[in-house]
């Protein structure tokens, strides 16, 4: 199961929960897959100004800074490149240097 399946997973059992328990489970349940949907056409490549669309926001803020959450596989592999970029040491663990 990828980082991106767990969470997805973990976000679907907390829902779940919540409409045991009686909370407002409808609405919590579709914001769920509206973030979702919205999360994994980002990490497919879709366009901002196509999520945009998608979601009906006037403002495109709204959607990348509410709605669009990266995966800890692309916060890796972002962080991998800046490292190569900025040809940044490998630390190691504290006390090897």
């Amino acid at each position: 199961m990828t980082q991106k399946s767990l969470f997805i997973a973990q976000l679907i059992q907390k829902v779940w929960i919540s409409c045991k328990l009686g909370f407002r489970c409808k609405s919590k349940l579709l914001d769920l897959f509206r973030h979702t949907s919205l999360s994994l056409l980002n990490s497919a490549g879709w366009e901002p100004e196509l999520l945009k669309e998608r979601a009906g926001h006037k403002d495109i803020y709204t959607t990348l800074n509410t709605y669009v959450h990266p995966s800890d596989d692309e916060v890796s592999e972002a962080f991998r490149r800046t490292s190569e970029n900025l040809r940044l040491p490998n630390m190691g663990k504290a006390g090897d240097q």
